[in-house]
């Protein structure tokens, strides 16, 4: 789901399931993928995000370009640097 907001003021969506990414470049609004436990944020690239709320991870893997996986309520970066053919779990031991 994404909010009214979307593309005018900021790129940022948000997942109950599995979905596929191809985002198009623009380094002034970066795209974020805001999951369960996790927040994907890139400024183009292709990649895929698993988040389901009965599973205990996110899942982030990455076909093309680069993101930052982090917690979804830290400021900590898991991976910072995450790039074609790399992959990234988030696991907060809750729901």
């Amino acid at each position: 789901r994404y909010s009214g907001e979307y593309n005018e003021e900021k790129r940022e969506i948000w997942l109950d399931g599995e979905a596929f990414f191809e985002v198009t470049k623009n380094p002034e609004k970066p795209f974020s993928v805001i999951a369960h436990r996790s927040r994907t944020i890139v400024k183009g690239t292709s990649f895929a995000v698993k988040s389901i709320k009965s599973d205990s991870v996110d899942f982030v893997s990455v076909e093309e370009g680069k993101v930052a996986v982090m917690e979804k309520y830290a400021q900590t970066v898991v991976e910072q640097h995450l790039t074609a053919g790399m992959s990234a779990t988030v696991n907060t031991g809750g729901n």
